[in-house]
């Protein structure tokens, strides 16, 4: 009898989960990341009917004293706040489609307790700009982190000491785990799931919601972001001189006579500017156009690449893969607009 109590103790544990609701926060990432977790539940239950296990607890955790009102000026209903000094096992932070800066500047003492949260050991999760508000609690410093494809630029601007790998999905660095994108909740979840309930409720949860356990990396699904916010005049009449015959044979040559700049100093003010080569930049817009054919027409793989003005069908299949993840056949059976309707 002495044996129950005990078992109780060490096998049933309620993981508290503290949902962090600002002003503006996505209301996607947060409902749908609070209905996989619950599923994840329901799926325990299920294959495990008759043994004691983990189970998630919801809280939702106002930033504020208000009312929070999510994207579209949406409300939602918070059961607790951040004044309330409860711990969490998992503190989950969603994205925000406004500027991140702006969010953290209204959520200064949300980000103190993140900070405290982590120091009662809690797992900080955060989906796509959540990572600003775990990179401004000082967490991360010297370590990895990712983020939307789109903010990367201003999240290295932001945080230089924190080695961004926006290529990624999911980034774990023990105590903490983010992921990109604003889809990324999905298998954010999924990860989670897997790391406390184990393989095969990750599994079945991920199957029922036709989440891909696979995905990888943010390469597949991103746009081209064409760094542009600069001062510098001469790259940026570069840049359009390479977008404008992105499809003709460009070389070092042509692009430094357009910008009346030696090839040497542009090079450095280029790389400066934008963060990459003028070599790196026009292989980009190459990958974005063959992107955009491989979407729009139903063309061999061979046409595609004379359209875009490269010579070696092999060589650029290399460069496709490099810069999606994935090859160009794959790419055009998911997204092209003729094989998935």
């Amino acid at each position: 009898m002495l044996i129950l109590p005990y078992l109780i103790i060490t096998f049933t544990t309620k993981m508290k989960v503290g949902i962090l609701i600002y002003n503006n926060c996505s209301l996607w990432a947060v409902s749908g990341a609070t209905e996989i977790l619950l599923r994840a539940n329901r799926a325990q239950k299920h294959y495990y009917p008759n043994t004691l296990k983990k189970h998630f607890h919801i809280d939702y955790v106002s930033a504020g004293k208000e009312e929070i009102k999510t994207h579209y000026q949406f409300p939602i209903q918070t059961n607790t706040s951040i004044f309330e000094n409860k711990t969490y096992d998992i503190v989950y932070i969603p994205g925000t489609d406004t500027n991140p800066l702006a969010a953290l500047k209204e959520n200064n003492e949300a980000i103190e307790w993140i900070h405290k949260q982590h120091e009662l050991n809690a797992l900080i999760i955060s989906n796509c700009t959540g990572s600003f508000f775990i990179a401004s609690s000082g967490i991360i410093n010297n370590k990895v982190a990712t983020t939307h494809w789109f903010m990367a630029g201003l999240f290295e601007k932001s945080y230089p000491d924190i080695q961004l790998n926006s290529n990624k999905l999911i980034v774990d660095n023990g105590q903490t785990i983010l992921s990109g994108g604003a889809s990324s909740f999905q298998n954010l979840m999924i990860y989670i799931i897997e790391k406390f309930m184990g393989h095969q409720i990750a599994l079945g949860v991920s199957k029922l919601y036709l989440i891909d356990m696979n995905k990888g990396n943010q390469l597949t699904y991103s746009i081209l972001n064409m760094q542009k916010e600069h001062n510098d005049q001469s790259i940026l009449k570069a840049q359009e001189y390479i977008e404008a015959n992105i499809t003709a044979k460009l070389n070092l040559n042509d692009i430094s006579n357009e910008v009346s700049l030696s090839k040497r100093t542009l090079l450095r003010r280029f790389k400066q500017a934008t963060g990459v080569t003028p070599l790196v930049y026009i292989q980009k817009l190459k990958v974005e156009k063959a992107k955009h054919i491989l979407e729009t027409e139903n063309k061999l793989f061979e046409e595609v690449v004379f359209d875009i003005g490269y010579e070696d069908a092999n060589a650029f299949r290399k460069l496709f893969v490099k810069h999606t993840g994935i090859t160009p056949s794959v790419y055009k059976r998911r997204f092209n607009m003729y094989l998935v309707n």
